[in-house]
Order: C-alpha cells, then sequence, then structure tokens
C-alpha cells in the first residue's frame, strides 16, 4: 500500500519514483526446487555466510521486466548515494512529514498560504523546517486526497521529495465536489505511460521483425530456429496490440476524467498498479512435509494458505487495496 501511494503521488507530480529500501530475511529461489528453510533461508551452498538480512534487490519484491514494459519512470533505492558518489553532486531534499488532520487543520491559515507556494522560496516559515544546506522539512495532512498533495507539494523546487512514510499519506484521489486536480493529474500521467508503453513494445516488434527478415535474407535460420523466431515475432505482435489497446483505453479515461469522471482516474491507475505491484511468485520445496518444516515461524493456516502438495510451498502475497476516488476522505 505504501508502494501503491507512492507510484501514485510521483506520477501524479510528474515525478521520478525512487524505490524504498526493502528487508530481506530469506534469499530467493528462482525455481522451488530446492529446500531454501533447510539451509536456514539462504541459497543451497551459501548457508555458511552470514548475510541475513540483507537489502532486497528490486526482483525480490516486484517484476523489473513488468515496470519496463510498463514504461513507469522509476529509480533503485540507492539511486541517490550512487549518484552523489559518482558526479559529487548535493540533491536539494523536501522532507515530507505527515500530521494528523485535525493538527493541520489548526494551521490552515498558514496553509492557505503554502497552497499558493509555486517554489520552495515561497514556502512561509512556519511550513519549512530549515534542516540543512540540502534539505528542508514540509508537512503534509495524513489521510490527503491526491488533490490535495498535488496542491501542497505541486509547486515545490526541491529535486527530490521523499515522503517519511508511505502508509497514512493518501485516502484517495478527490472527492467529487473538491479540487479535481489528482484525478486530472493521474490520468494524463498513466496516459503518458500508456503511450510510452505502447511505443516501447512497437519498437521491440520491429527489432525483432528486423532480426527475423535479416535471418531470412542471410539464410542462416535453420527449420527450428526459423520456428523460434516466428514464434517470437508473433508473440511480440501480440504485446503491441495489447499495448496500444491499453493505451487507447487510457485515451478514452482520459476524456472521461476531463468529463467529471473521477472513477476514471482510479480506473486508469489501479489498472496499472495491479500489473507493477504485483510480487513475483516465491517458492521452495520442503525435503520433509512442509507442514512440519514450517511451523516453527508460520501458522497452520498460513502453511495451508500456501501449500503445493505436500513438499512445496509457496508464499501468498495480498494486492495493495485499490486506491479510490477519496469520496470518503475527511475534508
Amino acid at each position: 500500500e505504501e508502494l501503491r501511494n507512492a507510484l501514485a503521488i510521483a506520477l501524479a507530480l510528474d515525478r521520478t519514483l525512487v524505490l524504498p529500501r526493502w528487508v530481506c530475511y530469506c534469499d530467493r529461489l528462482w525455481s522451488p526446487s530446492d529446500d531454501i528453510f533447510h539451509f536456514g533461508c539462504k541459497y543451497p551452498g551459501a548457508q555458511a555466510i552470514q548475510f541475513l538480512p540483507f537489502e532486497c534487490p528490486m526482483d525480490h519484491v516486484v517484476s523489473p521486466s513488468e515496470w519496463e514494459r510498463a514504461q513507469v519512470p522509476f529509480r533503485v533505492s540507492n539511486f541517490l548515494e550512487e549518484r552523489h558518489a559518482a558526479t559529487g553532486t548535493v540533491d536539494e531534499i523536501a522532507e515530507v512529514q505527515l500530521l494528523p488532520r485535525s493538527q493541520f487543520d489548526v494551521s490552515r491559515s498558514i496553509n492557505t498560504s503554502y497552497q499558493r507556494a509555486r517554489s520552495s522560496a515561497d514556502i512561509p516559515r512556519a511550513m519549512k523546517k530549515e534542516v540543512g544546506s540540502d534539505a528542508h522539512e514540509i508537512v503534509v495532512p495524513e489521510g490527503a486526497t491526491l488533490s490535495e498533495i498535488v496542491l501542497l507539494l505541486g509547486g515545490v523546487s526541491a529535486s527530490v521529495v521523499r515522503l517519511s512514510s508511505g502508509r497514512e499519506v493518501l485516502c484517495g484521489i478527490g472527492s467529487r465536489g473538491s479540487d479535481r486536480m489528482g484525478a486530472e493529474s493521474l490520468s494524463y500521467a498513466v496516459a503518458r505511460v500508456a503511450a510510452a508503453e505502447a511505443s516501447y513494445a512497437r519498437k521491440s516488434a520491429g527489432d525483432l521483425l528486423s532480426i527475423h527478415t535479416n535471418m531470412q535474407l542471410e539464410a542462416l535460420a535453420v527449420s527450428s530456429n526459423g520456428n523460434r523466431s516466428a514464434a517470437a515475432l508473433i508473440s511480440a505482435e501480440r504485446k503491441v496490440r495489447v499495448a496500444e489497446a491499453w493505451a487507447e483505453r487510457a485515451e478514452a479515461l482520459v476524456a472521461r476524467v476531463e468529463s467529471g469522471e473521477l472513477d476514471a482516474a482510479a480506473e486508469a491507475f489501479n489498472t496499472l498498479a495491479a500489473r507493477v505491484l504485483a510480487v513475483p511468485r516465491w517458492g521452495s520445496t520442503c525435503f520433509s512435509s512442509c507442514a512440519i518444516e514450517l511451523k516453527e515461524w508460520l501458522s497452520s493456516h498460513e502453511i495451508a494458505a500456501g501449500a503445493d502438495g505436500p513438499n512445496r510451498w509457496f508464499a501468498t502475497f495480498r494486492q495493495p487495496p485499490a486506491l479510490g476516488t477519496g469520496e470518503g476522505c475527511v475534508k
């Protein structure tokens, strides 16, 4: 849910999402053919090395290939540190802290002037706490609508906007009677992403077509290779059709948002989020019964939920709830 909120905010603000740091307490098997639990939750052969817990690579949590196919702009969690080490760049960081809605309402007179700010230099001193030459602190209410977030953070000029937490920051896109900036910003962003995905799919198919044609012209493709390249080309063409259909739907959703249908923005974003936030399948074989091997860590219900026969187990991950229009958000 935190990543869903951060993704929605990044898209609505037309910023690039820097992925959070995740901590892994168990290594990942790319095939559930070994018993990783037998080796202390470490890849077989690495059990003598003390590396748990470790910072999760992106592919342990979400699918990098799905993000690439979807053309969602992102950077890995250590991007800022790596850039600083390589170039000496010191990014101006706006630290966003969450304030209970009741406390935020008390300072509404301050917020009114802040909402008109178009750059960090314009933010009233009461709303900006200097924490260093390259950072300042901004507060936003817990359970905000995306429209409020765009209003409060859209004019911040800092190169990095860093959320203290993504869990309680977002309630929905924006209520029907309120400012509609969140819905419009999000729908335009999703349309841009969809158009980029369609362009990426067309380029990929074009590359495959070129390779396939060259193989035929040079008479290098034996029958089996030729069949494989033809199958790959058919698959690529299918992906182009799917991506272009998604882009057309996204453009139609923008038109619906512009006509006043806030549900369309939520629909477009949730379709995208369901793809890129899906956790890759994670499983393991159990040398003895999984019910016995896993009882030290998991309840019988959790073991049963992931069982694929008595000697194989797959972790189950709940998808974050869909982002709503925000009609129930406190205003």
